[in-house]
């Protein structure tokens, strides 16, 4: 049986302890606070909490707390569980939607700026593949840099990047250019310069030995 108790004023209940409660044998129940005001210009409805020791709220494995220690620091906490996730999102229009993610189960923090692929700017760090991820977005290119225990990656397309790894490093474009203002120098066990077309050699004075 539904019950409406209605007000015109203040309603105030005092007590060392109030409950309200919601239950059901079957279903869903819900318990809701609104507060409607009177529109734009003329009003604002507002729900304020407010407690010298802790507010929290719970979901499952889902924490929220806002928490005053009695030496007086505050803290908030946001936590979704251990197999749970926290996501911080803007939304905005869409290409340039805004979100924070840290997820447990995969043991992963995400920094995103923009929702298209291949064009969102972007910071991810896995602690499962042990990796660190910054991307700028922006098509084409996308520059990226990544970071893990394999090595360092830096890349500007598909054929253009810079690699670093335990064995060696590998430097791949369309077209390299490498220029020393004062001198350049190549050395090594072995070196070797392969052209697949035309090799040029040009100096004012040219030495091979």
């Amino acid at each position: 049986m539904d019950h409406t108790h209605i007000v015109e004023g203040t309603h105030e209940i005092v007590a060392s302890g109030v409950e309200i409660t919601s239950k059901v044998d079957l279903g869903d129940s819900t318990i809701n606070l609104y507060a409607q005001g009177c529109g734009v210009g003329t009003g604002t409805g507002n729900i304020e909490l407010n407690a010298n020791g802790k507010v929290a709220a719970y979901a499952g494995e889902a924490t929220f707390q806002l928490a005053c220690s009695v030496d007086g620091i505050s803290s908030a906490i946001l936590d979704g569980g251990p197999l749970g996730s926290v996501v911080l999102a803007n939304s905005l229009p869409v290409g340039t939607a805004q979100t924070i993610e840290l997820s447990a189960m995969s043991q992963s923090i995400e920094i995103s700026n923009g929702n298209v692929p291949g064009a969102t700017q972007l910071i991810k760090l896995d602690a499962e593949s042990q990796s660190i991820e910054i991307s700028a977005g922006g098509l084409p290119v996308s520059p990226t840099i990544k970071m893990s225990p394999m090595g360092i990656k830096l890349s500007a397309g598909p054929t253009s990047f810079i690699e670093i790894t335990p064995e060696g490093v590998t430097i791949s474009g369309l077209m390299v250019s490498v220029k020393g203002e004062a001198q350049t120098e190549i050395s090594g066990a072995m070196v070797n310069l392969e052209a697949e077309g035309i090799a040029a050699i040009k100096g004012a004075l040219v030495q091979i030995q």
